[in-house]
């Protein structure tokens, strides 16, 4: 995934790409680089429906690492971005 993004930067496989990178980044309990490419889904793709899944994984890392009130700002976001 991370060769997609590089060499692939305008690819429409892109957004799946960044999610699947936060997906293998949140099983190998690497969270900061979690939190990484959620930003860049973030900014490349505010309103994508995949971005909201990025951000709840986002917000159960900060619960993992017990930091709950910057958690509840990403559930509310989500809430408010993606409420289907």
């Amino acid at each position: 995934f991370q060769l997609l993004v590089r060499q692939h930067p305008y690819s429409a496989h892109l957004p799946d790409a960044y999610f699947f990178l936060v997906e293998a980044h949140f099983q190998l309990q690497e969270y900061d680089q979690v939190i990484t490419n959620v930003n860049k889904m973030v900014d490349l793709y505010p309103e994508l429906e995949l971005t909201g899944y990025a951000l709840l994984r986002a917000a159960k890392v900060f619960e993992l690492q017990e930091r709950h009130d910057e958690a509840v700002v990403f559930y509310e976001t989500v809430i408010k971005t993606f409420p289907q």
